[in-house]
């Protein structure tokens, strides 16, 4: 077999190996753009923990990927694991549970749920039949099954359409764990006659999860749309990337019942990039797409006796500095808006710390891939060993970056001698490849 045929896929094979050896090129601290230092508490405790500011947050990546721990001094990279903690709303079926079930005709349904168990749960998920409604419902709890204590008497089931997108069938409770749950629900001026409560589950929150940090956005505008019958009010939460999970609306208005829809984006305005015909790239600037985020109802009922009202909104941990909301006012006249409040899910940021180490973290590079540490499987144990406690300063410009070619500098000019490297491996293995061809040409009986 002539040795040329076997070199020529050799040599692809050794260039694409230099190529990617390049590629893998080690992090420079150079390429971040941006340090925050860090203060530790003395201790031994086994981690140390800090929570994120918003200011990091939005300065970093949403994956937050870029993020990286270094021990000032040394540059020694510090593994580190960030995490939220929002907790979990399980579902728990409830096994032969509903019994002594009744109507009174064109007035209400009753059942009576048997938890079985001390089960602590604070709401509870009650499931009727039909395709539009607005049902009054109450809620006693009991330990015996005779005694019987009001938990909820003015809450509401709704349902707009059958696709379930405008629907809210579970009821919040006070914390409780009676095993016994009375519950009636009233009929509608729509509903037929009979009412049945087909299916009942209650809802547990895993008292693990952190605690909300609440804070008000800046309301931007308020925009009336006649022609669409809404209400539009735009807020800024100050930045992006902050884990957004909840929502609260508050109005001046005593009696309503609206359904609301809530958009988000990172910014008002975007740069594309447009190809034209003679290779040049246009750049154009141009408002930023509003993306669909949730959307609820939300209801005030007042009466000389009681309030009733849900005005939060669940958000799924909402990454958008911009929110929308849009109120469906449909034939009734705009609500009063009064005061808005966001509730983000904090991370925390957990390290090994050494006594009489200083720490800075980075942030900021938009190339840098996520790293993988041990540290993210043994957290939870290393937790029982103490968590201390840690601040992170304000964010600063890094002195070095740029100084070692990084920042907005091509690819190929922050990393020239890797190319050199390469293409002087690649001229070379190329000149062996030519001598051995003139060599072999040269010989008698060569084709």
């Amino acid at each position: 077999m002539n040795r040329s045929a076997w070199l020529s896929p050799l040599f692809v094979l050794l260039l694409i190996g230099l190529v990617s050896a390049a590629a893998e090129v080690p992090e420079k601290l150079a390429d971040w753009p941006l340090l925050a230092a860090l203060t530790t508490a003395e201790g031994d405790a086994a981690l140390t923990c800090a929570e994120l500011p918003p200011a990091l947050l939005d300065a970093a990546r949403a994956d937050l990927a870029d993020l990286r721990l270094v021990e000032t001094g040394d540059d020694e990279k510090v593994p580190y694991v960030a995490r939220e903690n929002r907790g979990e709303r399980v579902r728990i079926e409830m096994p032969v549970n509903i019994f002594n079930q009744a109507y009174q005709p064109g007035v209400s349904a009753t059942a009576t749920a048997d938890v079985g168990q001390h089960i602590f749960r604070d709401a509870v998920v009650i499931e009727t039949a039909g395709v539009a409604f607005r049902r009054r419902v109450s809620v006693e709890g009991s330990e015996d099954g005779e005694q019987w204590k009001m938990l909820r008497e003015q809450a509401y089931l709704f349902r707009v359409d059958g696709t379930g997108r405008f629907e809210k069938s579970h009821v919040a409770l006070p914390p409780n764990d009676f095993r016994y749950l009375r519950l009636t629900v009233y009929r509608d001026a729509d509903d037929p006659p009979r009412l049945e409560i087909e299916r009942v589950r209650i809802l547990q929150i895993d008292q693990k999860a952190d605690p909300l940090v609440t804070f008000e956005p800046k309301l931007i505008e308020t925009v009336e749309k006649p022609k669409e019958k809404e209400t539009w009010l735009t807020f800024d939460a100050g930045a992006n990337h902050l884990h957004l999970a909840d929502l609260r609306l508050d109005f001046a208005d005593d009696n309503f019942w609206r359904r609301v829809v809530v958009y988000g984006r990172s910014a008002a305005t975007r740069t594309r990039k447009i190809q034209r015909e003679d290779g040049a790239a246009l750049e154009k600037t141009e408002e930023t797409p509003w993306e669909n985020v949730a959307s609820d109802i939300v209801y005030r009922y007042r009466s000389e006796k009681t309030t009733a009202e849900s005005l939060n909104i669940d958000l799924p941990a909402t990454p958008f500095r911009y929110l929308q909301v849009r109120i469906i006012n449909q034939d009734d006249k705009p609500l009063t808006y009064r005061a808005a409040r966001l509730g983000r899910i904090p991370v925390k940021f957990y390290f090994q710390a050494r006594p009489g180490k200083s720490y800075a973290l980075y942030a900021g590079n938009p190339d840098a891939k996520a790293p993988i540490y041990d540290l993210a499987r043994l957290i939870d144990e290393l937790k029982r060993g103490g968590v201390g406690q840690a601040t992170i300063g304000a964010l600063e410009a890094n002195p070095t970056y740029r100084a070692e070619a990084g920042g907005d500098q091509p690819w190929s000019e922050r990393y020239a001698a890797y190319l050199w490297i390469v293409l002087l491996a690649a001229l070379g293995i190329l000149g062996f490849l030519v001598y051995r061809l003139v060599r072999q040409a040269g010989k008698p009986g060569a084709v």
